[in-house]
């Protein structure tokens, strides 16, 4: 069998026929539909076990053990010589496993292939992977570098290679973790397609919780993964490298990020596989993010973060036009 796809079941009745009927319309044939249920409350299992396909294998537990431990079962049991992901509430393109499947086929040094995610429900946003190689282990210091939902990567990473979810990690951000430890085992590759429908809306894991409580603790066990431990203010000096926050910082806070900065670059090169040119212009594609969000906010921030992070001719020139306009 080429293809095992996972899909892991919690209390998503209300859209699992949906994500099947996606899987089971793909062009690509040779393929199972592999449902790990956590012991779901509501009537995801019985729509499920109705739709009579010898390609769907269900697999019922009766006891929820949460998603990471559904994942495990799912990768411990897949049959297939690749594994390809998608979650209970999402919708795959048709195309999407015969795509995958030829560019894994064609590229042996690649560990995991992801694509594009369409949105759909409470947004229509389409989110693009492009970083892949070397740039992807950079990037997933910060955002995952292949998105989990739309991924494919061969089983025998799962099944051989000593990769598994982390079973007690009950935050979101658990596929994030599993994303790094595949890349130890390859390259990472994204196809600039939407063969994924991600949808958005209530039933989402991040779904009403302290966005910035979930990133810092993501943040720390990614830094920890890489043999980091990181302070209270570094931690947050990495959330601002995240470029998700943008109240104004502190003199004292622009010092932090300048000097976190610093230490991921002199630390970190080598470290599972960092690369350090990778690394040192990804950084500076961040700080130099940062700036401008500094200096929209505040022409003060700005310019001590110039002074701590360096002067140069378009930050200076972008400054300069903040302070005609009076912010």
């Amino acid at each position: 069998m080429k293809v095992t796809v996972l899909m892991t079941l919690y209390n998503k009745g209300a859209f699992v026929r949906e994500g099947i009927e996606s899987v089971l319309s793909s062009t690509f044939t040779d393929f199972e539909l592999l449902i790990i249920d956590d012991a779901s409350t509501d009537d995801g299992p019985s729509i499920v076990r109705s739709i009579p396909d010898p390609r769907i294998r269900f697999v019922p537990a009766e006891k929820n053990s949460g998603r990471a431990a559904s994942a495990d079962r799912g990768y411990a049991l897949a049959q297939g010589e690749y594994l390809a992901v998608l979650d209970a509430d999402d919708v795959m393109a048709p195309e999407r496993l015969a795509r995958q499947v030829e560019y894994l086929d064609q590229h042996r040094e690649v560990a995991v292939v992801g694509s594009w995610l369409q949105c759909f429900g409470s947004s229509t946003e389409v989110i693009r992977f492009t970083a892949e190689g070397a740039r992807a282990k950079a990037v997933g210091l910060f955002t995952v570098p292949v998105s989990y939902p739309s991924c494919m990567f061969r089983t025998h990473i799962v099944q051989h290679g000593g990769v598994r979810a982390v079973a007690d990690w009950l935050l979101p951000g658990e596929d994030h973790l599993v994303m790094l430890a595949i890349g130890e085992h390859g390259i990472y590759a994204n196809l600039a397609e939407t063969l994924t429908r991600y949808r958005v809306g209530e039933q989402n894991m991040a779904f009403g919780r302290d966005a910035k409580a979930d990133r810092m603790a993501l943040a720390d066990a990614i830094l920890r993964w890489y043999g980091l431990v990181a302070s209270a203010a570094e931690l947050a000096a990495h959330d601002r490298l995240q470029l998700q926050e943008r109240t104004p910082l502190t003199t004292a806070q622009v010092g932090a990020v300048h000097d976190w900065t610093q230490r991921l670059q002199n630390e970190l090169p080598g470290r599972r596989g960092m690369p350090s040119e990778e690394l040192r212009l990804e950084l500076k594609r961040r700080t130099d993010r940062l700036f401008y969000l500094i200096a929209d906010g505040s022409l003060k921030g700005g310019w001590t973060y110039m002074l701590r992070s360096g002067i140069t001719i378009p930050r200076l020139r972008y400054w300069a036009s903040r302070c005609f306009k009076g912010v």
